[in-house]
């Protein structure tokens, strides 16, 4: 009884592929993102680190006025915003729950609520996504005199500094 049989084995001609197109092409080879793609795309979302080290300083910050605050929720919604429910203890009020919270995190949208049957008070706290909280950064610093005159006085000095250089230049070439 033989232990192995050989069968000849015949090439197969596959029909010629037409040549792939400039848009075919395209579609067909992937391009790697920059480094500046993925810091960008970095900057846009938040890691799961950032939300648990929001929702523990959240929380320190609220139980240094009232020991018996619990973090309810913490989620993404659907328009990837990051929201943190809590529940104050029963020595806190809602205004001050609600002005510790604005204190704390000034982007965030701070919504709360008292229950008239056991008096607690319960805050929700909607954080915006990393997209806009750059240009709502730039509206709450655009709120405050002081920081719009250190603009001014920012962009008066990098022009003064700029007029010296084309001055110096223009000095030299005369000489």
């Amino acid at each position: 009884m033989p232990r192995s049989t050989s069968t000849a084995l015949t090439p197969v001609f596959l029909p010629a592929r037409p040549a792939l197109t400039q848009r075919d092409a395209a579609t067909q080879t992937h391009v790697p993102p920059s480094l500046l793609d993925r810091v960008a795309a970095a900057r846009r979302r938040r890691s799961p680190v950032m939300v648990d080290q929001l929702a523990t300083r959240v929380l320190r910050a609220c139980r240094s006025d009232d020991e018996g605050t619990r973090l309810l929720y913490v989620g993404r919604s659907a328009r990837k915003e990051t929201v943190l429910k809590l529940r104050a203890g029963a020595t806190s009020t809602a205004a001050a729950l609600q002005a510790r919270l604005a204190a704390l995190l000034p982007l965030a949208e701070v919504q709360t609520s008292r229950n008239v049957l056991d008096g607690s008070a319960y805050a929700h706290v909607t954080l915006p996504p990393p997209d806009r909280e750059w240009a709502l950064a730039h509206a709450h610093v655009a709120r405050h005199a002081a920081l719009r005159a250190l603009r001014w006085v920012g962009v008066c000095l990098w022009t003064v500094a700029l007029a010296t250089l084309f001055y110096h230049d223009s000095a030299k070439d005369e000489l």
